[in-house]
């Protein structure tokens, strides 16, 4: 009793101190005048920067094996079957905030393999569950008991994001916009998160300890994102999408991003709806030329 207690004391102030975090780090983001909306003029165009907010929401959910093949066993003490572990993943959710970032590019240095950047922080949670079936066989491989154990797990993450992106343009070209409203937005880019709620690794019934494996709290990873971009207006985009990690730089699981718990691997996808907010910028007025000699001057400056 006293062990649970102390747990969900834990688990309180875990989450008191990431909430608090997340707000410190998005704090000068949702500080920004620009982001009041001004009030703009008859036949006045929004004149935005090339940096914006950009928060994000969505599921996330644990794919897994479709088949799992049966494993016998056979003991020194001359008991011998079949079991058969089937995982599978639980629904789950992430929230994020972070800023976005367009570079100005030049005539001397263009590359539109980088269209933009953006980062964010938020948490992340993964959900899944194991289930193991065993059988019991005597010498004519005939099944004389069964046995069953089941695990539920889900993890909590405070997740750091940075992504480079890529834009395809396709559609019409809007003439309040001065751009295709509709692009495709490609993404690659890295994640950290760290574990700070690790879920149960306990089973409820029959279990098999020594075939399990548990990933380090820190997770590495490369991943692959891919959006349909919306400009809604000059200021705001919505990009609903898909984030795929591709490899598993820590913890190290082969040539892909797995992710052990109990006895199987987990592979965690999320969909997403992103909003883009570009920050205003204040309009500068061109300088008044009151005499004839400033602007002619103006005019062969211009020539």
């Amino acid at each position: 009793m006293e062990k649970k207690i102390t747990y969900q004391k834990n688990s309180f102030f875990k989450f008191w101190f990431v909430l608090a975090f997340i707000l410190f780090c998005i704090q000068p983001i949702l500080s920004q005048r620009q982001f009041k909306k001004s009030k703009l003029k008859k036949n006045e165009k929004l004149i935005v920067r090339n940096d914006g907010i950009q928060w994000s929401v969505g599921p996330t959910f644990l794919l897994t094996k479709r088949k799992n093949e049966t494993q016998d066993f056979n003991d020194n003490n001359g008991t011998r079957g079949n079991y058969l572990m089937d995982p599978s993943g639980r629904l789950g959710f992430f929230v994020e905030a972070g800023m976005a970032h367009f570079p100005k590019w030049t005539p001397i240095f263009r590359n539109r393999l980088l269209d933009y950047v953006d980062w964010g922080v938020g948490f992340k949670s993964l959900s899944g569950k194991e289930k193991t079936t065993i059988n019991y066989t005597n010498s004519l491989n005939e099944v004389i008991s069964t046995d069953e154990g089941v695990g539920n797990f889900r993890n909590g993450f405070l997740s750091f994001r940075f992504s480079t992106h890529t834009l395809i343009y396709f559609g019409k070209t809007e003439n309040d916009l001065k751009a295709k409203k509709y692009f495709i937005d490609n993404a690659i880019g890295f994640n950290f998160d760290l574990n700070l709620w690790r879920g149960n690794k306990e089973y409820v019934g029959f279990s098999m300890p020594e075939t399990q494996k548990f990933h380090s709290p820190s997770v590495l990873q490369i991943h692959y994102n891919l959006a349909l971009g919306i400009r809604i207006n000059r200021a705001l985009i919505c990009l609903p999408g898909i984030q795929l990690p591709i490899l598993g730089l820590f913890e190290w699981n082969g040539w892909g991003a797995n992710m052990n718990w109990f006895s199987s691997k987990y592979w965690p996808i999320q969909l997403n709806i992103k909003f883009i907010r570009l920050l205003e910028k204040k309009p500068t007025c061109a300088p008044v030329y009151n005499n004839p000699m400033e602007r002619q001057k103006m005019r062969e400056l211009m020539e």
